[in-house]
């Protein structure tokens, strides 16, 4: 049985950091996913323009969201990326 951890071939750390690669981006596609059908469903439900606190519009709050998503996960991503390449087998 074919196992990506105890392979000795040279490409097994490719594999490793291509399967960690694919959760990453799995991840990351299903929060900005549920963060775009959030804010849908507000704009449907209480119209484009709503105002948080009376000075905020809510769209920056989303923009946000998807900013600190982005970058948490390209930061920390790369350094599982280069763990899992570094790691023995």
């Amino acid at each position: 049985m074919y196992r990506l951890g105890r392979d000795p071939h040279p490409l097994a750390k490719v594999g490793r950091v291509l399967v960690e690669l694919a959760a990453h981006l799995i991840v990351v596609g299903a929060m900005l996913g549920a963060i775009r059908l959030l804010e849908y469903l507000m704009e449907r439900l209480w119209g484009h323009e709503l105002v948080l606190f009376d000075r905020l519009k809510i769209q920056y709050v989303f923009d946000a969201a998807d900013l600190v998503i982005l970058v948490v996960f390209t930061v920390l991503g790369s350094f599982n990326l280069i763990r899992a390449y570094v790691r023995e087998p």
